[in-house]
């Protein structure tokens, strides 16, 4: 079974329990259904599993399985879900093309943190998404920034020679 820090990642933050033979899984409720965890939980794991991902704590297995997780996500219904996942997923370089543009396309609470610190959008991304009739005006402002600094980082790139050019953080 994939596991995180040598815990399964069915485990992390989800409802679990010791079933007796050696193994912690997800445990039903009394009426036979499998608990729908809180937002707060599902946040709470989103944040533990990009830790891991990001320290290069995973397996490559294990890793695809997390893409897989963040995928699933950034279509969660609780805005604090995806917004937790952004703000531990913004700096990523591993971070899926996909899982980046999905969180950068999102709402402004969500995509902020994307939009502004992401190296895995492309300068295209940036002008498809300030140029789409997004969610929100700030949105399409900081897109449309970003983009410029690109831009404007590459061209003092190009007339230095590579010299002088600025360095994101």
């Amino acid at each position: 079974m994939p596991s995180v820090g040598g815990r399964p990642l069915l485990a992390i933050g989800i409802h679990a329990r010791w079933r007796g033979d050696g193994r912690i899984g997800p445990r039903r409720m009394s009426n036979g259904c499998w608990p729908i965890p809180s937002a707060a939980t599902r946040a709470e794991m989103a944040v533990k599993l990009a830790g891991q991902f990001e320290a290069g704590a995973l397996s490559q297995s294990e890793r695809q399985i997390a893409e897989e997780i963040f995928r699933t996500l950034t279509r969660d219904a609780a805005t604090r879900v995806r917004r937790a996942l952004a703000d531990h997923l913004k700096e990523s370089r591993e971070l899926p093309h996909d899982v980046a543009l999905a969180l950068a396309r999102d709402i402004e609470d969500v995509a902020v943190p994307m939009l502004e610190h992401s190296a895995v959008l492309t300068e295209a991304d940036l002008v498809e998404i300030a140029r789409s009739g997004g969610p929100g005006k700030q949105l399409r402002s900081r897109a449309a920034n970003r983009c410029r600094r690109v831009v404007a980082e590459a061209s003092s790139t190009v007339r230095t020679g590579g010299r002088g050019a600025t360095r994101r953080q």
